[in-house]
């Protein structure tokens, strides 16, 4: 959506539409590793103050101060379906995804304890802690994510911005001041948005990248051994959060997750027909669930950046075997599988072509 020309109000019915397109899965019953009780899910469904949403939302504006994890609920609690949220499994179920240092929001509601706003971003909608938002004028959000002067991060890194410690992630985008500064989006103490002058100790381009091949391959191998985490949570990448954060880099926006990239106009094939030649390296691969940068192909075999959780490989004799990876690597196409017992490729694949340069 364009969020830099939204409606001054929005109707509630819109508004709590949102909020309860959310619910918690049937069998996802462990709540922070522990069986989840009927006292623990009503306190949560309590928390989206639905009862104070009005007939007419007046939209408040805000501007993200952190990267920030996006969630189903007003919660930090996590929810799995086998109380494991670390190492072979990490599927937090109310994580959705994270939004960026320095994007806009806007800001259509807040939890019953007042420390969650409901945020309708570029390309999702969900519960962000309002401590990781100050808020400002329409004007001013418009004045920060769309300034005419900005640098663009090359790199995802632990840094110290204005003070507080933070993951940013590749394709950060952040406004300068007429000396070439960082103006660091902070929130002040009544919450409001606050510009902070200072320096950041990461690579950064002024203004985008030239949209070229070399460019982009430098990028995605810039991530290799990024951890891997479900929706972004913690400041680091999921398989689309990857793709992401590359393109970021050259002002190319992308819809958030696997199922909307499939959606995207591009070169479809089917069931293992794909043929790579068609695409250039840097083209995207999607398939239901997993997204991915084809790279190109060495004596007939095609290769791969992903970040991803885990793999499976055919036994002798049948069944698979499985490795937790976790981490963003590099493989070839044909001896991947998943889960289900079929291969990347023996599922509907999606190309989506690059024409970089």
């Amino acid at each position: 959506v364009d969020i830099f020309a939204p409606p001054a109000a929005v109707s509630g019915e819109t508004v709590r539409a949102a909020i309860e397109s959310y619910s918690i899965p049937s069998g996802y019953d462990y709540f922070d590793a522990v069986k989840a009780t009927r006292e623990v899910r009503e306190q949560i469904l309590a928390g989206r103050n639905l009862d104070a949403v009005p007939d007419e939302v007046h939209v408040r504006y805000g501007v993200t101060v952190a990267p920030a994890d996006l969630r189903s609920f007003p919660t930090s609690i996590t929810c799995t379906d086998d109380g494991i949220v670390s190492g072979s499994l990490c599927f937090d179920d109310f994580q959705q995804t994270h939004l960026w240092l320095g994007e806009g929001v806007l800001i259509w509601h807040e939890s019953t304890d007042g420390k969650w706003f409901f945020v309708r971003a570029n390309n999702y909608s969900g519960w962000v802690r309002a401590s990781d938002i100050g808020i400002c004028s329409r004007e001013e959000m418009r004045g920060y994510v769309r300034s005419s002067s900005f640098a663009v991060t090359l790199e995802q890194k632990l840094v110290d911005v204005a003070g507080v410690e933070m993951r940013l992630m590749m394709g950060t985008r952040l406004a300068l001041d007429a000396t070439g500064a960082v103006l660091a989006p902070v929130r002040g103490e009544d919450g409001q948005l606050e510009l902070r002058r200072c320096s950041i100790d990461i690579r950064m381009s002024t203004g985008y990248l030239p949209y070229t091949l070399n460019n982009v391959m430098e990028l995605a191998f810039r991530l290799l051994d990024t951890p891997y985490s479900w929706g972004g949570a913690q400041g680091y990448n999921d398989c689309s959060a990857t793709l992401l954060s590359v393109y970021y880099c050259f002002g190319i926006d992308l819809p958030r997750n696997s199922s909307s990239m499939v959606r995207m106009d591009s070169h479809n094939h089917t069931r293992g027909d794909m043929d790579f030649a068609s695409l250039q390296p840097g083209s995207l691969a999607v398939v239901p669930g997993h997204a991915m940068m084809y790279l190109g192909c060495v004596d007939g075999e095609a290769y791969i950046l992903h970040d991803v959780n885990a793999l499976y490989y055919p036994k002798k004799g049948g069944g698979l075997d499985k490795e937790h990876v976790g981490r963003t690597i590099v493989s070839s196409t044909s001896d991947l599988y998943r889960k289900t017992g079929l291969s990347f490729l023996q599922k509907n694949l999606s190309g989506k072509r690059s024409s970089t340069s």
